[in-house]
């Protein structure tokens, strides 16, 4: 690709015309069967799908995004089992890297805020956003039965859910979508979220003492551009490479970042979430943790842009004192964590907590459910048909 597609304004306005078309279809005249048809959909596509007939339009969406086959498998697997290595780091960056990146572009924070998905339901946005992460990242390659294409193809018929719904005119006023961003979820939006978990995940890794072998990074951006595909992107956005994919993310942000009125509610929404991770012995810890990885793994700029306050002096203080403490309390049996540096360990503790917090009871009612969310949704909006 060349940097200079990027400055095309039309890519602001172009979505995904594949998914958007298996949306229409899957939501007919827009009533609530419509509605339980796109949520049957996306149960089906997941990894335990129920034991019902496909609605209409699925299974064409579903044929028109195969298994890539002149993908190189080989260079995907060296990603994803250089990924579950270091999977250990994934929660973390997610939470203090990768999400928080998304919404400095106004169009994603916009999208988030109307929702709600990182207000209202912060906690099952974070731990859907980790699964597909998770899901595209198990080694196995990205073949016609693995989990990584499942996840793939029920995220892009997700998104085309999304869009129909923003756009088909809310009863609140304050939840219409503005145009001012361009169509919800366009493409260079979605090229800058995936090099979220590209180039971001690498650059956050390096940051907290993790030095990749250089050929891994490469298939590691390889693989994601493969992932970006099947996800709806247009190959002449996606970097040829690792030098690429920072230059991207670099030249999309620079162009389009700018905090909302409503972005500081985003952070603290997400600061919420991460508290709840942890149990309440061990909440004092939780904020310092967060606003330590911030400072790491975030740029003064960007931590400005998502108002996110400098950390305190006792910060740094409070994370030596804390880690032989943490160290000592969990029984850590991968060799890895014994060797990361020391905020590398603190990070790794977060997918300790996020494991035995699952059940725990939080604030939207525990789970992903689709046909519940997909409900809410459609509570939300005026459809045509009804008008």
């Amino acid at each position: 690709m060349t940097l200079e597609t990027l400055n095309d304004p039309q890519w602001l306005g172009v979505t995904d015309d594949l998914a958007d078309r298996a949306v229409k279809v899957l939501l007919g005249d827009g009533g609530p069967d419509g509605i339980a048809a796109l949520s049957l959909a996306l149960q089906l596509l997941s990894n335990n799908p129920p034991d019902s007939p496909w609605p209409n339009g699925l299974r064409e969406f579903v044929d028109q995004v195969p298994w890539p086959r002149e993908a190189d498998q080989a260079r995907i697997n060296s990603a994803q089992h250089w990924f579950s290595t270091w999977s250990v780091l994934a929660q973390a960056t997610l939470f203090c890297a990768s999400l928080p990146e998304t919404y400095c572009l106004p169009a994603t924070a916009q999208m988030l805020i109307i929702s709600g998905q990182l207000v209202d339901h912060t906690t099952r946005r974070v731990k859907m956003t980790g699964q597909m992460l998770l899901s595209v990242m198990t080694p196995g390659g990205i073949t016609e039965n693995s989990v990584a294409l499942r996840a793939l193809r029920r995220t892009r018929l997700m998104h085309a859910g999304v869009r129909a719904m923003l756009m088909m005119g809310p009863k609140d006023a304050s939840k219409r979508w503005s145009q001012e961003f361009g169509a919800p979820i366009n493409q260079l939006g979605m090229v800058y979220t995936l090099m979220t978990f590209s180039h971001v995940v690498l650059r956050s890794v390096e940051l907290l003492g993790i030095v990749p072998d250089r050929q891994k990074c490469e298939d590691y951006i390889y693989a994601w551009n493969v992932a970006g595909r099947l996800l709806g992107v247009r190959p002449e956005l996606l970097p040829a490479n690792r030098v690429e994919a920072e230059l991207v993310f670099e030249r999309i942000k620079a162009a389009h970042a700018r905090m909302l009125p409503q972005t500081r509610t985003l952070t603290e929404a997400l600061q919420e979430s991460w508290c709840r991770q942890f149990k309440a012995k061990h909440l004092p810890l939780a904020v310092p943790l967060m606003h330590s990885l911030f400072q790491t793994l975030l740029t003064p700029a960007t931590r400005d842009l998502l108002g996110i306050p400098f950390p305190s002096r006792t910060v740094e203080e409070v994370n030596h004192l804390v880690t032989p403490v943490i160290e000592a309390c969990i029984r850590v049996t991968d060799e890895t964590f014994r060797v990361l540096p020391p905020l590398a360990r603190l990070a790794a503790v977060v997918n300790h907590f996020l494991a035995i917090s699952v059940k725990e009871e939080i604030q939207d009612g525990g789970l992903y459910d689709t046909r519940q969310h997909m409900t809410a949704w459609h509570d939300q909006v005026s459809l045509s048909a009804l008008h």
